[in-house]
């Protein structure tokens, strides 16, 4: 079964496709701790929407950790590479969404604010890095997910358009982007910090407690109805 050209799905990795935030939030407190020092909730939030660079040169500004921002990077991407080969898992229904799109033809790319080499690792890992046609980083980018470019870019992988396009992700900051940008969106939910199950449905177009809800007909179908509802 084919669907029509335009039709795409991207998605989020961590947090949406892999069971990874305890250990990013693990990570925070580990080298926070090592000056102690706490991370408290708006620095919490803050971090979920930076990047890695930026996560690290935070970590060391505010709590002096590691020689340098990028002495504290390496340090974070040697935890982090182990972690997503040896330990990365999918989030219920993560598998099963991705291989009915595939079924049916719709193609399926990752948007991320991981590093490039964390996706592959741990998607490998999960067993679906297969499944997509383009894995995106902000890093790929340069630019973060507070910003529609990476997006885009995972839309031109697929030559889908973003009114033909849902987007998948538990943070609240990235599915107001999507919007913004004319993309579809679901809000998957993980945990508080990055949006509560009131934030995702005020924000997005459809949410979900985990992606084991998603029924990709209905999505379709609610996609149908909006395009002809403004023909």
């Amino acid at each position: 079964m084919h669907q029509p050209a335009g039709v795409g799905l991207i998605f989020d990795c961590d947090g949406t496709l892999l069971d990874t935030m305890d250990a990013w939030l693990s990570m925070e407190d580990t080298f926070a701790a090592r000056a102690s020092g706490v991370i408290d909730e708006p620095m919490r939030k803050a971090l979920c929407t930076m990047t890695m660079p930026e996560e690290a040169a935070f970590l060391h500004e505010t709590f002096g950790v590691g020689a340098s921002p990028e002495a504290l990077e390496r340090e974070i991407d040697e935890y982090f590479m182990s972690y997503y080969r040896e330990q990365a898992r999918a989030k219920p229904g993560a598998v099963e969404l991705v291989e009915e799109a595939r079924r049916r033809g719709i193609p399926c790319a990752v948007a991320s604010s991981s590093p490039h080499a964390y996706l592959e690792a741990g998607l490998g890992r999960a067993g679906i890095l297969a499944a997509f046609s383009s894995v995106f980083s902000t890093e790929d980018v340069h630019a973060s997910k507070r910003e529609r470019k990476i997006y885009d870019a995972a839309a031109k992988s697929m030559k889908a358009v973003p009114e033909l396009t849902w987007c998948f992700d538990d943070a609240v900051y990235a599915l107001r982007t999507m919007r913004k940008a004319g993309f579809k969106t679901v809000g998957v939910y993980d945990r508080d910090t990055s949006g509560t199950e009131e934030q995702l449905r005020e924000t997005a177009d459809a949410a979900v407690l985990t992606l084991e809800d998603v029924n990709i007909d209905e999505l379709l179908a609610l996609q149908a109805a909006r395009l002809a509802a403004t023909a």
